[in-house]
């Protein structure tokens, strides 16, 4: 989601964080769920432009109707907003609780791939609440750690979102059970690659163009969604050094409030002398995946107003062709 710094952002930051925060931490997940969808519905209605963007880069992906491309936007909005709620919520787990905040499923692909002890890359896209992978195997025992961006460019941002939001989620994701690799305070990921070496496991984002990209500033060119697409090469570049196997991960919202966590089989990476065949062949291989999920469960992945030309799709090159089902084989009612 795109959010820009405003004075009226940041009277709703100062609300939010103090008063309603405490609220939440009072409120059963359920709950919190339902105000979340309330507040997304009220986003819906006063933030036209954005249900506008997103409606028109998901008719271009999906090939759907203007209407069924609305109800897809308003779907995400209400998750985005249960997302931030839920962070309020991380505090709160433990080992004792984590199963009924969380369902895991695929573990048994993540033990086989560890056997081999060269550590294992969950590759993810924004879908869900991002941190929630690592809390639940955190807690589970696993060895967690995940490449990102704790600190965004301060420059940016408001004095209210520094001192407010910002330090409070920081204080919040302190308590995450696992190690964050920060590539806004470092350059080297050298942490990342000794992760790997000592066989645990590294969470890295696969999707995006203006999101962390742990090899610098450079973006490959991939298919996704029928469109030239800006890829990180970041998952790819780490495991063709490592050795480490890639597993595909995603965060689903199931009808009782809580989330289902799916790591799904390992990816059939293939690499040889040329490195930047490797690299495009291998990451279209999980682009290809990620797009799978993504034409299935369109209201779950939060970078729909990212996904236009210029940002996320190459504005020199881009295309359309029909995505791979029909827009009524989408799931957009089984899971939220």
């Amino acid at each position: 989601m795109i959010i820009k710094d405003t004075l009226l952002r940041d009277l709703g930051r100062i609300i939010i964080w103090y008063p309603f925060r405490w609220g939440i931490l009072l409120l059963s997940l359920s709950i919190v769920i339902k105000v979340g969808r309330i507040m997304g519905k009220i986003e819906s209605l006063y933030n036209r432009k954005r249900i506008v963007i997103m409606g028109q880069n998901i008719q271009r992906a999906l090939r759907c109707t203007p209407k069924e491309a609305h109800h897809i936007a308003r779907l995400n909005l209400e998750l985005h907003y249960i997302h931030l709620l839920e962070l309020f919520k991380f505090p709160q787990l433990s080992t004792k609780n984590i199963d009924h905040f969380v369902e895991l499923r695929g573990l048994e692909h993540l033990d086989s791939c560890l056997e081999h002890k060269r550590g294992v890359i969950l590759v993810h896209l924004h879908f869900g609440t991002m941190q929630i992978p690592l809390i639940a195997l955190g807690h589970k025992g696993y060895c967690m750690n995940q490449i990102g961006q704790r600190e965004p460019d301060n420059n940016n941002l408001s004095f209210i979102h520094r001192k407010v939001a910002l330090r409070q989620r920081l204080k919040i994701e302190a308590t995450i059970p696992a190690d964050i690799i920060n590539i806004g305070m470092t350059s080297t990921l050298r942490p990342a690659f000794r992760c790997l070496e000592q066989n645990e496991v590294l969470m890295i984002t696969g999707d995006g163009r203006g999101g962390a990209n742990p090899v610098g500033n450079k973006y490959i060119i991939v298919d996704f969604l029928g469109q030239k697409t800006h890829f990180p090469p970041g998952p790819v570049t780490i495991a063709r050094k490592t050795g480490a196997k890639m597993l595909p991960l995603f965060c689903f919202r199931l009808p009782d409030g809580r989330q289902r966590v799916e790591i799904h089989p390992p990816l059939p990476l293939s690499f040889g002398p040329n490195k930047e065949l490797d690299i495009h062949t291998n990451t279209q291989l999980y682009a290809d995946a990620l797009s799978k999920e993504v034409t299935n469960h369109p209201e779950h992945w939060m970078f729909w107003q990212e996904f236009t030309p210029g940002l996320m799709i190459c504005k020199e090159i881009c295309f359309n062709k029909p995505s791979p089902k029909p827009h009524s084989e989408f799931n957009t009612g089984d899971l939220h």
